[in-house]
């Protein structure tokens, strides 16, 4: 496990690199549920001057705008995009009204 990682937004969603990870798997740490997926219900901040809630904290309309980006990138595929990618984008504009 790594720890001490900067952990981006793709990490922390999957919480595969961030410290206490482990612990998180086994049950110990509750995820949250957002609409844009799962984030840590905690994770040790200490020696970090950060507010927590803040760094993880969803801001919807940013993320609807940046759904509109997510569609164009898409379109760049045509026929190839795979449905599932159209059907999770879509499930997110969903949960993000």
């Amino acid at each position: 496990m790594v720890t001490g990682a900067f952990c981006g937004p793709a990490m922390v969603r999957t919480a595969v690199s961030c410290g206490g990870s482990s612990s998180a798997a086994k049950g110990r740490r509750r995820a949250a549920e957002t609409p844009i997926g799962l984030v840590p219900g905690s994770l040790d901040t200490s020696g970090l001057d950060i507010d927590l809630v803040k760094l993880l904290e969803v801001d919807h309309d940013q993320w609807r705008a940046e759904t509109n980006g997510i569609e164009e990138h898409f379109a760049t595929f045509g026929d190839r995009l795979p449905n599932v990618l159209r059907a999770e984008l879509d499930d997110l504009r969903r949960r993000l009204t």
